[in-house]
């Protein structure tokens, strides 16, 4: 309970009560005893994932227990997690330990899960539409229901353990990654994403491999709503995607990709306000493959508890 992040000083909007059933059962954090520890140690992942408004109240819990002023930077910086093993005086075993149970604490939070309305459910595909609908200058576009683009989350390595194909993750900008497709709506909120392709795959390819694009194939959704994407997506089924080969574009065809744009941009400013928010990002992930989908996972769900708040 004492992982508190986001909210006012009065804690209405604490990340504390949302995941308070969820991990009622953890009495300590990491095997910590002392009161005066446990509330140190109340931010450990959020200060690993770098998440600046959660740093806030971290700076207001040192401040109550004496802190000083420089312990402050480690809430803010994203550090690794010999940095905040070293500062608390804990062990490496007991970080990662303080690790999962956090991680496990969101996702089993059934408040913060993300899942994309039923492609038959009219009345939420509806409300998607509206809010992309207000976006859309002169509302041109009336039933467009979500964003869809990828990610390249960088990994610092991956081992034989992992994967036997290592290579397949080693991407055109020098590093490993993994592709991370993603849906997001009008006010950038996370409300799809899969994560299960190497970071070499084409997002197309990427997008093929999601559950939610089999389910497409497999039922189809009402014919009158879509998603938007960039023209990596182009021939798949129900995306709008922009005319190519822009030198060659009629007045018609370019104000069509304009119009476009103001919807399509909405996930683009949802993966930059992720980057930003959540300092892990920042450098490659030293973790394997299974535990670099929980933490991305975990740092969308909180993307999206920190705009509902």
């Amino acid at each position: 309970k004492q992982f508190c992040a986001v909210g006012s000083r009065d804690g209405r909007c604490s990340l504390q009560t949302v995941l308070s059933d969820a991990i009622r059962g953890i009495s300590t954090i990491g095997g910590f005893a002392q009161a005066e520890s446990r509330a140190e140690l109340c931010c450990t992942w959020t200060m690993e994932l770098g998440c600046a408004s959660c740093a806030l109240k971290q700076e207001e819990r040192y401040e109550d227990h004496g802190g000083d002023e420089g312990s402050h930077g480690v809430a803010l910086a994203g550090r690794g997690y010999q940095d905040i093993a070293a500062f608390h005086g804990v062990s490496f075993t007991s970080f990662w330990r303080a690790k999962d149970d956090f991680l496990d604490a969101v996702h089993d939070c059934r408040d913060l899960d993300i899942n994309f309305p039923a492609l038959d459910d009219d009345t939420a595909l509806r409300e998607l539409a509206d809010g992309f609908r207000c976006l859309s200058m002169k509302e041109l576009f009336l039933d467009c229901v979500g964003a869809i683009n990828g990610i390249l989350i960088q990994l610092a390595s991956v081992m034989e353990r992992d994967s036997s194909q290592a290579i397949k993750f080693y991407t055109h900008k020098g590093s490993y990654a993994l592709n991370a497709q993603a849906i997001t709506d009008s006010r950038r909120r996370f409300r799809y994403f899969c994560v299960n392709c190497p970071g070499s795959t084409h997002d197309s390819v990427a997008w093929m491999y999601t559950t939610l694009f089999m389910e497409l194939e497999k039922s189809g959704i009402c014919s009158k709503y879509f998603f938007v994407a960039d023209s990596a997506y182009g021939d798949n089924i129900a995306v709008c995607t922009p005319f190519t080969q822009s030198a060659k574009l009629t007045q018609e065809q370019q104000d069509f990709n304009f119009f476009l744009s103001q919807l399509r941009i909405e996930v683009e400013c949802a993966f930059g306000i992720l980057i930003q928010r959540f300092g892990i990002f920042w450098r490659g992930l030293r973790v394997s493959l299974d535990n670099a989908t929980h933490i991305i996972g975990a740092c969308m769900k909180l993307h999206n508890f920190c705009i509902d708040h």
